[in-house]
């Protein structure tokens, strides 16, 4: 009797996100694999998938049909940019990045999109500022300052328990792996 592949909404998204942020998307592309559905999760996890591994057509094709079923996702916008980006269309990045912004203004990762078309654009100074406002908007900031301010004071157990709070909801985050970093050396 064959086994039936369970659902999009029964896949463990959570986890294949992590998977991606963790560097393994290879991995994730090939728990996807075999689906044929076109649910929006499942088609943004699929192009950032790909754009990892520098298929950035593959990327735009697949975020692009995530964005239509799902166009207010700030995440896909962003995703959609990157592999705008990556493609050399940096102008149709950064309009992308921007109606993400009109409708997240807070949303760090576009930001921090927007500031890399602009660099690709050789529009230095507006990437400066967009970069500047990626850090205004990331939600761990003031969790590693607090963190980092604990280890200036010399109390390493607590930043490492607030550089590790972070890390737990973001793997990714560079100022809470940079924090580990200095408590290591």
């Amino acid at each position: 009797m064959p086994t039936e592949r369970p659902p999009s909404s029964a896949l463990n998204i959570a986890a294949l996100r992590q998977a991606l942020r963790l560097g393994r998307a290879r991995a994730v592309l090939d728990a996807l694999t075999e689906r044929t559905d076109a649910a929006p999760e499942v088609l943004y996890l699929r192009g950032e998938a790909l754009r990892y591994l520098g298929d950035a057509a593959g990327a735009r094709a697949s975020l692009a049909e995530a964005l239509h079923a799902s166009p207010h996702d700030p995440d896909i916008g962003v995703a959609l940019a990157r592999a705008l980006t990556a493609l050399g269309l940096p102008e149709d990045a950064r309009m992308r990045v921007r109606a993400v912004l009109a409708g997240s203004p807070a949303h760090a990762p576009a930001w921090l999109a927007y500031g890399d078309a602009l660099v690709a654009l050789d529009r230095y100074p507006e990437a400066c500022e967009a970069y500047g406002r990626a850090g205004q908007c990331d939600p761990a900031r003031a969790t590693v300052e607090e963190a980092t301010a604990a280890l200036a004071a010399g109390n390493r157990q607590r930043a490492e328990q607030l550089y590790r709070t972070v890390l737990a909801a973001d793997g990714a985050q560079i100022g809470a792996l940079c924090g580990l970093a200095l408590l290591a050396l």
